[in-house]
């Protein structure tokens, strides 16, 4: 069986951002990530976007983060530090594939 948290599926997806203004009500979307503040690292070399701050709060277990990237979206980024919980979403994730 495969098993998404070794990595046994590869997953492309290819989203299009536009440039303008966001539409009311519209949140930015979030990607998950295994080290935010690595990727929030590469994102600052690799496409020049301005250093951003990741956020976290005892009741929510994921830490989490939001940025502009060069053409001016909002994209947000997420990683579970609650391994129990990333265990229990993953599994859910598991029995939907």
């Amino acid at each position: 069986m495969n098993d998404l948290r070794n990595g046994s599926y590869f997953l492309v997806v290819t989203l299009q951002v536009a440039k303008g203004e966001p539409g009311i009500g519209n949140g930015p979307l979030r990607l998950g990530v295994m080290d935010i503040k690595a990727e929030r690292n590469r994102l600052i070399a690799e496409l020049g976007v301005e250093w951003f701050e990741i956020y976290s709060r005892k009741e929510v277990p994921v830490r989490w983060a939001t940025f502009v990237d060069p053409w001016g979206n909002q994209i947000g980024l997420f990683e579970y530090f609650d391994e129990k919980e990333k265990d229990k979403k993953m599994q859910l994730l598991e029995k939907r594939a």
